[in-house]
């Protein structure tokens, strides 16, 4: 079983990326992104963005520490202290090729627009090459012609009062 982009694969069918996008949940969030397939924008600095929960907010009571997430999700342990550094996922969406970041759709449209603009091309290319031909067939045709033509009236016998009488050629 394959799962579409934007899914990964678990023991209970496709799951989406929460964190990550592409195909299997290949690609972590661009930096400032956050949640389901990415399509969160975190509201505090791009550093402190968790690429899963969004922007951490630390709070503290005397016997419990919790860690809430701009998503609304809201996590509590008893008697563990919590920085809101130790949860943060880093992230080097920098040192990463463009190219590895475009998803398969990305790439199919990338691909197509590419493979249409050079087919108009050289269609383009072929249709003026075949339309100059024609022109130089045409204009060697009419010069033909007109040596036929220049031929023939040599070889006319002129009769001063009904004009041209023609002869036939040999």
């Amino acid at each position: 079983m394959y799962c579409c982009t934007g899914y990964y694969l678990t023991e209970y069918g496709c799951q989406e990326c929460i964190g990550s996008f592409g195909l299997n949940c290949s690609l972590p969030c661009l930096s400032g992104y956050f949640g389901p397939r990415c399509t969160l924008h975190c509201q505090c600095v791009k550093d402190k963005c968790d690429a899963k929960f969004g922007c951490p907010k630390v709070l503290a009571d005397k016997d419990k520490t919790s860690l809430e997430i701009s998503t609304g999700i809201k996590t509590t342990m008893k008697n563990f202290k919590i920085t809101a550094s130790s949860q943060l996922v880093s992230l080097n969406s920098t040192s990463e090729n463009f190219f590895q970041k475009l998803s398969l759709k990305y790439w199919v449209l990338i691909c197509s627009t590419a493979f249409a603009v050079v087919s108009v091309a050289i269609g383009c290319f072929i249709f003026v090459k075949i339309k100059a031909k024609r022109k130089r067939r045409r204009s060697q045709n009419d010069f033909k012609s007109e040596m036929e033509l220049k031929e023939f009236f040599d070889n006319a016998t002129k009769i001063s009062s009904s004009g041209y009488v023609y002869r036939k050629l040999p």
